[in-house]
C-alpha cells in the first residue's frame, strides 16, 4: 500500500516521500531485497521493527528511525550493502 508521508525533524525543512508499508513480517524479511533502487521522493516504512538488514541489497539506502509518535530520532545516511544494524 502507498501514501504519501510528511517527515520533519527539528531544524531540519520538512520532506513528504511515497511510503510503501511494510507491516507483515515476510514484508519486513523481504522488504527491498532484489529490488531495483527506490525513486527519488520514495522509502518503504518497516513497521514494529528494531533492526534493518541489508542482505541480498542491490543499492545503499538511508536509513530513519521514528518514534511511537513517527518523529525522526536517528537518522543513517548511506547504509551499504551487506550491513545490518540495530
Amino acid at each position: 500500500m502507498l501514501e504519501y508521508w510528511t517527515f520533519s525533524k527539528e531544524d531540519f525543512p520538512s520532506v513528504q516521500i511515497q511510503v510503501e508499508r511494510a507491516d507483515t513480517w515476510l514484508g519486513r524479511f523481504c522488504g527491498l531485497m532484489m529490488r531495483k533502487p527506490l525513486p527519488h521522493g520514495s522509502g518503504l516504512l518497516l513497521v514494529s521493527t528494531n533492526s534493518i538488514h541489508m542482505c541480498f541489497m542491490r543499492f545503499a539506502i538511508d536509513a530513519v528511525y521514528l518514534d511511537q509518535d513517527n518523529i525522526i530520532v536517528k537518522i543513517v545516511k548511506n547504509l551499504p550493502r551487506i550491513a545490518i544494524i540495530s
